[in-house]
């Protein structure tokens, strides 16, 4: 594998980065939601300005904040397995984001490519796989809760520098995360979520590529 200086590995997230699925999973949110007429405007509006929050977090938020239910872990867990069902077929049949794969098979043959996601890890192996996608990454993480504490893993196991590496995701909860961890973040602007001028953002993935191209000497 061909070195890069200035860098020592890219984290990619994965819904809205690599496949075109944040558009799918609301739709997904929408059917569930519906079931509860009287919070659903506001758990809708909870989802969208929250994307990259995890379906637990979310669901958390419908059973908790909305419904007033004190213990809903059951629920919580029963709902998000549904939800998992009712994702899976859809997931695997969405197209990629424009640019995605031709960016993995550029740059997985010259430097170590992480995905991290709050994707629960069978259901993400399940997706990954289905896609053929599982080759081009080091390690897939998925059930990312703290997606900060992940990247710190990957960073410390690793050896890497922190100024190093670069998370490439496309929303707030990813920069956050990047911000948390000490590590460079790009981000990838879409119809939910555009970046403050303040972050690198670019519009779409051959953008971010050219900008990595040009920021990187081979060695």
């Amino acid at each position: 594998m061909a070195s890069y200086k200035k860098l020592d590995c890219l984290i990619l997230d994965f819904d809205g980065v690599i496949l075109d699925s944040v558009s799918v999973k609301t739709e997904v949110f929408h059917e569930v939601f519906i079931r509860y007429p009287d919070v659903y405007e506001k758990a809708m509006a909870y989802h969208r300005g929250n994307i990259g929050l995890s379906r637990y977090a979310k669901f958390e938020y419908l059973f908790k904040d909305l419904l007033k239910i004190s213990d809903p872990a059951h629920m919580i867990k029963n709902l998000s397995d549904k939800f998992s069902e009712m994702c899976l077929k859809k997931i695997c049949e969405c197209s990629f984001i424009a640019g995605a794969v031709e960016f993995l098979e550029y740059f997985t043959k010259k430097i170590p490519i992480f995905l991290l996601s709050t994707t629960p890890q069978k259901e993400l192996e399940e997706i990954t796989q289905m896609r053929n996608l599982c080759s081009f990454f080091k390690k897939i993480i998925g059930s990312a809760q703290v997606k900060s504490r992940e990247i710190e893993a990957i960073v410390i196991n690793e050896n890497f520098i922190r100024n190093n590496v670069y998370y490439i995701g496309d929303s707030l909860f990813d920069y956050k995360a990047a911000q948390e961890a000490r590590i460079n973040f790009i981000g990838l602007n879409n119809n939910f979520v555009t970046f403050s001028p303040d972050v690198l953002s670019f519009r779409d993935i051959k953008e971010i590529k050219n900008y990595i191209n040009k920021l990187v000497t081979k060695c």
